[in-house]
């Protein structure tokens, strides 16, 4: 009987497991854009990183920027879908350099030119983002592109 309990309960978390672990979907990037990847950063002039329940904001932003061909022109911030155990989340509102990014349904945001500042030869837009899991988080973070 107790080998019978041990095993239901393995074959239950392997479930839960596989429940939690469901990749999110890619998101269609514009081919018409210069679509880069961006590294997350806290504070990109101190060095900062998140830690703790910011690392959520690194996860957001897995699929990059879609900047102007050529150059630091930022028009889509693809941001996606994020889980903590079995709950859901996404990023509600994105500003970027003091301006504010239009949610689309697919969770891109569409931005009208806004230029990259730069430290160096590092390229950044810094900005707040609402981050919605179980509730409402706003963080001040910086985008750095990788290109």
């Amino acid at each position: 009987m107790n080998f019978k309990k041990k095993l239901a309960s393995v074959l239950a978390s392997a479930v839960l497991v596989g429940a939690i672990a469901t990749p999110s979907l890619a998101v269609a990037k514009d081919p018409d854009l210069d679509n880069v990847k961006v590294k997350v950063w806290k504070n990109i002039q101190t060095g900062e990183e998140f830690s703790g329940m910011g690392k959520h904001a690194e996860k957001c932003f897995e699929e990059g920027v879609g900047l102007v061909k050529g150059g630091y022109t930022l028009k889509r911030a693809y941001t996606k879908k994020i889980r903590v155990l079995f709950i859901t989340g996404n990023i509600e509102v994105l500003n970027l350099n003091d301006e504010s990014g239009k949610k689309m349904g697919d969770d891109t945001f569409i931005f009208d030119g806004v230029k990259a500042k730069s430290i160096g030869e590092r390229r950044y837009f810094h900005g707040k983002a609402i981050i919605r899991v179980m509730k409402n988080s706003e963080k001040d973070l910086d985008l750095e592109v990788l290109k």
